[in-house]
C-alpha cells in the first residue's frame, strides 16, 4: 500500500475549525435529526457511523458533506490515546459543523479531550449513492488516515530511539520493519 508523505498530504488536506452544531442549526432541525441519528452507539470513538450522520443531517438540511481526517486524544479507563481516523462532518451557508462530535461522542464510554480537524473535500448529498444498505467515503480519506497514522508513529519511534542513543543504522532498520507492517 502506498503511503503519502506529508507534502502530499499538506496539498490535499486543510485545516477546519467546525462551529457547535447548536450554533448553525434551528431547533427544529436539530429535534428531526436527533429522531434520526443514533445518538447512544455501542461503538468506539472513531468507529461509528459518521459519515451516515453527515448523510442524514445534509438531506435533512441540505447541508454540504464534508470528508477529512481528524486528530483525536481520547481517554477511557483513566488512560489517553491519540490517533487519525478518517471522518466526517457538515457544512451549511458555508459555516461547518459536526453533529456526531457534540451529540455522539458525548454518549460513550471515552471522553475526547482533544480534536483537530483537516478537511480533505466537500460533497452534496447526491455525490454518493448506497449500495446494498452501505455508503462510502467519496475521498482518499482511509489513505490520508493510514498515512497520517504511519507518519506520526514513525516520528514518535524516531524521538524514542534517538533519546535511547541508538545509531542511525539499527533506527532505519526499525523503521523499515514498520513499513513492511504497515504495507501487510
Amino acid at each position: 500500500m502506498k503511503i503519502l508523505n506529508f507534502e502530499e498530504l499538506s496539498k490535499n488536506l486543510k485545516e477546519a475549525k467546525p462551529s457547535d452544531s447548536s450554533d448553525l442549526l434551528n431547533e427544529k432541525n436539530l429535534d428531526r435529526i436527533k429522531g434520526e441519528i443514533e445518538l447512544n452507539p455501542i461503538e468506539e470513538v472513531g468507529r461509528g457511523e459518521c459519515l451516515l450522520n453527515a448523510f442524514k443531517i445534509a438531506q435533512t438540511t441540505n447541508a454540504k458533506i464534508i470528508e477529512g481526517v481528524v486528530y483525536l486524544e481520547v481517554e477511557k479507563d483513566n488512560e489517553t490515546f491519540a490517533t487519525f481516523i478518517k471522518h466526517a462532518w457538515n457544512s451549511i451557508h458555508g459555516k461547518q459543523f459536526d453533529f456526531t462530535k457534540d451529540y455522539v461522542w458525548p454518549n460513550q464510554n471515552a471522553r475526547v479531550k482533544k480534536i483537530e480537524y483537516l478537511q480533505a473535500e466537500e460533497f452534496s448529498v447526491n455525490d454518493y449513492y448506497i449500495k446494498n444498505r452501505i455508503l462510502n467515503f467519496k475521498s482518499t480519506v482511509d489513505l490520508m488516515s493510514l498515512s497520517l497514522k504511519y507518519l506520526h508513529t514513525r516520528e514518535a519511534i524516531l524521538l524514542s530511539l534517538n533519546s535511547f542513543g541508538l545509531n542511525k543504522k539499527y533506527q532505519e532498520h526499525l523503521l523499515q520493519e514498520l513499513s513492511e507492517s504497515v504495507k501487510n
